[in-house]
């Protein structure tokens, strides 16, 4: 029984400070889901980018396999319904399609745990500036009905978590959960 725990424990590195890749930059084009759009749309699909640039190389916990960076990026995700059952100004719009774009700017602070070589969990806490489009087609030519409108809204607390599976020394695969998405994108270590 004591074979069959030595490799197990050989592999974790969470608590040897420093033993991970040290890099200068993170970059990570991404897949994106999001759950909840504007204007109650429900699914959308998107893509984003995030880059992020080390703090430090280890730490603040000194004893634990940890850093920091600065995380900043995008992700945009296209919603489409019909808006047969959508109201616009209390007017319902029968047979035209809704559209509507969701753009979000965070800036994180990514806290990195490496739990062995080939996997790492982080935290995200920080905010964002998220603006918003819906359109309606079609749109009848009526004063109360608003076929077009955008917002822009100040995210004061935002926070994503995942985690980055190493395929090699300088590329992950990154998955990460935050409210309304996830993404998955591939993470390039410079």
């Amino acid at each position: 029984m004591v074979a069959t725990l030595t490799p197990g424990v050989a592999l974790a590195q969470i608590k040897q400070p420093g033993a991970h890749l040290d890099y200068a930059a993170e970059l990570e084009p991404q897949g994106v889901v999001q759950w909840d759009g504007p204007s109650g749309f429900d699914e959308g699909l998107g893509f984003g980018f995030r880059a992020a640039i080390p703090l430090f190389h280890n730490g603040p916990v000194a004893k634990l396999n940890n850093n920091m960076a600065i995380g900043f990026g995008f992700h945009w995700a296209f919603f489409e319904d019909d808006c047969n059952s959508r109201y616009q100004s209390d007017v319902i719009v029968f047979g035209s399609d809704c559209e509507a774009s969701d753009l979000w700017f965070p800036v994180v602070l990514q806290w990195n745990f490496y739990l062995t070589p080939s996997i790492a969990v982080f935290g995200e806490p920080g905010l964002a500036i998220r603006h918003t489009r819906v359109s309606v087609d079609n749109c009848p030519d009526d004063v109360y009905v608003d076929c077009d409108s955008a917002d822009t809204d100040f995210q004061p607390f935002v926070l994503y978590m995942g985690a980055k599976f190493f395929v090699s020394d300088a590329v992950a695969v990154t998955v990460r959960l935050g409210f309304p998405t996830i993404s998955v994108g591939a993470s390039f270590f410079l």
